[in-house]
């Protein structure tokens, strides 16, 4: 099973918020599963102020080819697979699954991918 996490981008500040600060404010709320079969403490919810100021991305489940963890929002390229060398994409969900936006499958990809940015700070490498 994979981890759940999230992380936020402030769009009014353009920076990243810690959702830590962010889990006692407002009334919109993100709620997950995080231990299937954990009757316990089967949900975790995140609190998220409503204003619309926050972009909230979730963790793909997946790492990069060097380690680093792939996020809804990263900007990637594809740089050992035949087929798509030197592409440059992001990351979306779509369909109920993370997907790659000019490849589609994020999981084929995955050991050939490498994180080089995100949407938010490095919108010029899509161009």
């Amino acid at each position: 099973m994979r981890e759940i996490k999230f992380r936020a981008w402030n769009r009014k500040e353009n920076c990243w918020a810690n959702l830590n600060q962010l889990s006692d404010w407002g009334s919109a709320e993100i709620t997950a599963c995080i231990g299937m079969g954990n009757k316990e403490y089967p949900y975790q919810t995140f609190r998220i102020e409503s204003d619309d100021i926050y972009e909230i991305m979730q963790f793909t489940g997946l790492k990069d080819k060097n380690g680093k963890e792939i996020y809804e929002g990263d900007i990637v390229i594809v740089s050992d697979y035949i087929e798509k060398v030197g592409l440059k994409t992001d990351v979306i969900f779509h369909n109920g699954m993370f997907m790659l936006r000019a490849a589609n499958s994020l999981e084929f990809y995955r050991n050939n991918i490498r994180v080089i940015g995100n949407i938010y700070e490095n919108k010029e490498l899509l161009s």
